[in-house]
């Protein structure tokens, strides 16, 4: 299951590290040749550019209200400007060969790198930091879901009980 993780970094599978505005320009060249829904445009962008935008705000809400290509190609160009100064003036400059690591064992890199959006969870009773989603649950957690599971299944069986019963008095006077 790729296909999403794509949209934030078309480059994933091609063993390149680029920057973002790179990707967002190659992606408006192609927009220009084909017809392109200004609604998707706006969404891969905000997808190439996820880790960026929080930091640009003024840009984001430029980019929610840009409709053609230009617009939007205008809001790419400043932003680029920027991504470009803050990798220039960056220290210690980003060395691609040397990544650090995160807790989890993933890279980290500056926000003007293109990235896969990683989802997470807050664990608020085992940790106060955060942790990937899908990651193996710990057995107290596992017992936790069996007892919640139990609970909504019972709420569920006398909901069902509710609605045939409702189905039945419908009955009842569609036919008298």
């Amino acid at each position: 299951m790729s296909a999403e993780t794509n949209l934030y970094n078309p480059a994933l599978f091609s063993g390149k590290i680029l920057p973002s505005w790179q990707l967002a320009e190659e992606y408006l060249e192609i927009c220009r040749t084909v017809s392109t829904k200004s609604s998707y445009i706006r969404a891969h962008l905000f997808k190439l550019f996820r880790y960026s935008l929080p930091i640009h705000t003024d840009l984001r809400q430029q980019l929610v209200v840009a409709h053609s290509v230009e617009e939007f190609s205008v809001v790419v160009a400043e932003l680029k400007t920027r991504l470009v100064e803050e990798a220039r003036t960056t220290m210690p400059p980003f060395d691609a060969d040397n990544v650090e690591t995160d807790e989890f064992g993933y890279r980290k890199y500056p926000h003007w790198i293109c990235q896969p959006a990683l989802r997470f969870e807050h664990d608020k009773q085992h940790s106060k930091s955060k942790r990937l989603l899908n990651e193996c649950q710990t057995s107290e957690q596992t017992e936790e879901t069996s007892e919640q599971v139990e609970q909504t299944s019972k709420v569920v069986t006398s909901s069902n009980e509710t609605t045939e019963d409702c189905d039945t008095k419908r009955q009842k006077v569609a036919t008298a």
